[in-house]
């Protein structure tokens, strides 16, 4: 009987040290991650990696996604996220990109942040034009011409030319330059509407470094060819 008490009091003894022991335990958060940016279509996705985060405690390990304080991707076991700009039209430029790691018992931590502005704001000079695929022939005045996005939405094209003939003279054609606004209604599409007559016109678009590909149809000499800008990111 006496074996028995002490067994069953040896027992007790253990479980409640183990119970002092959970109780006592202060639960400590993950380890922050760093992101990290694997590959990157600009102006489309951007694929973030990242590696696992380590918990002090042991916990399961879970990351919510965020792009400018909004959560993109939550409870996340993978250890990466594939961003489409398309898939989330309502989440504008500037963006700011970051992980948080939670352990599921209030425990976080938060990586670092990588930043993306639009990559069609700035200013962009005229460097090529094709028309159906063929170089044509731009002069030094012409590869003057600049195409201005501005972050409020609006833009300036300025054309540069000969006005008097001078083929030594080369100033800004203002009638053959606009203002307006610009937007993105779909993916790669590039829509502008003209101050002077409020006309529209949709052009589709490629961004790539700092070369801006600008490519539509235009009417020459009562044909149709299909025409396409270089610039380049000043």
């Amino acid at each position: 009987m006496r074996k028995a008490i002490l067994i069953q009091t040896l027992v007790l003894s253990v479980l409640n040290i183990s119970c002092d022991k959970d109780k006592n335990e202060v639960n400590e958060p993950p380890s922050a991650v760093t992101i990290e940016v694997a590959a990157e279509d600009l102006g489309n996705s951007i694929n973030f990696t990242w590696k696992a985060a380590t918990d002090p405690n042991g916990d399961k390990i879970v990351y919510d996604f965020y792009a400018n304080k909004q959560t993109a991707g939550a409870g996340l076991t993978k250890l990466g996220y594939n961003w489409l700009f398309s898939e989330h039209t309502d989440i504008k430029y500037p963006i700011s990109f970051k992980v948080i790691a939670k352990d599921g018992k209030g425990g976080t931590s938060e990586s670092n942040t990588i930043e993306r502005q639009d990559p069609l704001v700035g200013i962009w000079q005229l460097s090529a034009t094709f028309e159906d695929d063929v170089p044509y022939q731009l002069d030094d005045c012409h590869k003057k011409t600049t195409l201005t996005l501005m972050e409020n939405m609006t833009f300036a094209y300025i054309s540069h030319g000969s006005l008097s003939g001078d083929p030594n003279e080369c100033v800004p054609d203002s009638d053959e330059s606009y203002t307006g606004k610009w937007s993105i209604p779909s993916a790669n599409k590039l829509m502008v509407t003209y101050d002077d007559d409020g006309e529209t016109a949709v052009v589709q678009y490629t961004v790539k470094e700092k070369e801006l590909a600008l490519s539509y149809r235009d009417s020459i000499d009562d044909s149709t060819v299909a025409i396409r800008d270089i610039y380049i990111r000043q």
